[in-house]
């Protein structure tokens, strides 16, 4: 296997196959102009086959898989994987360490591939509020009082991190007023505030 700091190639986002990945996973459930801003925004690497990134390297942040494909799995001391799921192009990718102490989490190119790094410096936060607001719009106008039905597993997923990082970020916006936790998910309570949350 090929690390991830020896593996990695920048290259030129004048070019790229971006357009390839415009309407489809993470991607297709964003308005078209807030696609560009997310695309926009990243910084493109190239990999070839067999590279592992793991969650203690810089590059573990949230990605989009522009091409390739790849294996995400869990990794114990002990030598023993679990392979959670595959990633195809359009896919979100957010490597981080497992709920178990002793077990991290990877990312393997099957062949050789191409990531779209997301811009870390947008918080959970801001993309919690980013992924609230596209659920909301699919719904309706967004308004007061829209129940948007989510998990926090999916919110976590959406947003290339994990349930307690999501759940501390959602308390955040409870507690400024912005949403409301329902039974089913998230309640709109200040559609302005959210939007402005959301950077959008």
């Amino acid at each position: 296997m090929t690390s991830a700091r020896r593996g990695r190639r920048d290259v030129d986002l004048s070019g790229t196959r971006l357009s390839d990945i415009a309407g489809r996973g993470f991607l297709g459930r964003l308005s078209p102009d807030l696609a560009e801003e997310v695309l926009q925004s990243g910084r493109l690497a190239s990999y070839p086959a067999g590279t592992v990134i793991s969650s203690s390297r810089e590059e573990s942040g949230p990605a989009l898989v522009v091409s390739g494909s790849l294996r995400y799995f869990l990794s114990a001391p002990d030598g023993r994987q679990l392979t959670i799921r595959y990633l195809l192009p359009g896919d979100l990718v957010g490597t981080a360490i497992a709920e178990q102490s002793n077990v991290a989490s990877h990312i393997e190119l099957l062949e050789p591939g191409v990531l779209l790094h997301l811009d870390r410096d947008r918080s959970v936060r801001t993309r919690l509020a980013m992924d609230l607001v596209e659920r909301a719009k699919m719904r309706g106008p967004l308004r007061a009082g829209l129940e948007i039905d989510v998990t926090q597993q999916s919110l976590a997923d959406a947003t290339g991190s994990v349930r307690e990082v999501v759940s501390r970020a959602l308390g955040q916006l409870r507690r400024e007023g912005v949403v409301a936790r329902n039974a089913d998910g998230i309640t709109v309570l200040d559609p302005d505030a959210l939007i402005r949350a959301a950077g959008v």
